[in-house]
């Protein structure tokens, strides 16, 4: 519990300077979301061994992390391109290298491992890239950061807590145990208080029209969230492993730590183009 505490602590401190250096410097949070994108893709693919070919998982975290950084900065370079974004074509050029080497590989690389090292990089880099965005480009800055941990953590947390005291309905008992429908019930009601709390910080406490749009898409990306720690224990649970990784000692790794986030992000920043700004 001690070691879980400090890596906490520890991970706190650098997401916290890396938000302060963004401010003056916002390259700062693309790179830093780059290179955690690049370990991410690591750990779905080379940690769970479910592809242990090492030029596939050497290219698969460079594409990833080059695709974040081609999300930012690739409408820079479209008028060099014939007005084609770059990560359109940097994801037909990963495709093709795929398929190229499964044919080549092919008694050694199958084509569900082929399938799987194309998914997992292209919707990891959009995923990291909708949190930048989020951030970045929403207009909501910490707000919507605020707002982002709190449908993933305090949901989470909400949950935990009320799920071991109250728990009696397993959700999952298959995929994962510990769930509850008590739980669950119990991190929805924690993110719908706080999410009046933030909403009240930086709109003023009202019932207007933000107050309620916040509180009805509340519940949804709570269980988005839900489900995207389901689909993380599944492919834990088909990969035979407990944790993703050991990069945050007592927590496992990037996706253990945001694998709900990473669902999250991308429909939380099609909500905020829809509905939400």
């Amino acid at each position: 519990m001690k070691q879980r505490i400090l890596s906490g602590i520890v991970m706190a401190v650098i997401v916290a300077a890396v938000l302060l250096l963004s401010i003056p410097f916002p390259t700062i949070i693309t790179l830093f979301l780059g290179v955690i994108c690049g370990v991410a893709v690591f750990e779905m693919l080379y940690n769970t061994k479910l592809v242990e070919n090492k030029t596939v998982v050497s290219v698969s975290v460079i594409f990833a992390s080059v695709m974040k950084l081609a999300y930012t900065f690739g409408d820079f370079l479209e008028e060099y391109l014939n007005g084609q974004r770059l990560t359109e074509i940097l994801t037909v050029c990963f495709a093709l290298f795929l398929i190229i080497y499964a044919v080549a590989r092919h008694n050694s690389f199958t084509a569900k491992q082929m399938c799987f090292s194309f998914a997992m990089p292209v919707l990891l880099s959009y995923a990291f890239n909708s949190i930048e965005y989020i951030y970045l480009e929403s207009g909501l800055s910490f707000y919507g950061l605020l707002m982002l941990v709190n449908f993933a953590c305090i949901n989470d947390i909400g949950a935990y807590f009320i799920g071991s005291k109250f728990g009696r309905h397993k959700m999952t008992p298959v995929i994962s145990p510990k769930k509850t429908v008590e739980g669950a019930i119990g991190g929805l009601a924690s993110s719908l208080v706080a999410t009046v709390i933030i909403v009240a910080l930086f709109n003023g406490f009202k019932l207007d029209i933000i107050m309620i749009k916040w509180l009805i898409v509340t519940p949804v990306f709570c269980i988005i969230g839900i489900y995207g720690d389901l689909i993380a224990s599944v492919i834990k649970r088909y990969a035979g492993i407990k944790d993703y990784g050991n990069i945050i000692p007592g927590h496992g790794g990037i996706m253990d730590r945001l694998d709900s986030v990473l669902l999250i992000a991308p429909v939380m920043e099609l909500l905020l183009k829809l509905l939400l700004k």
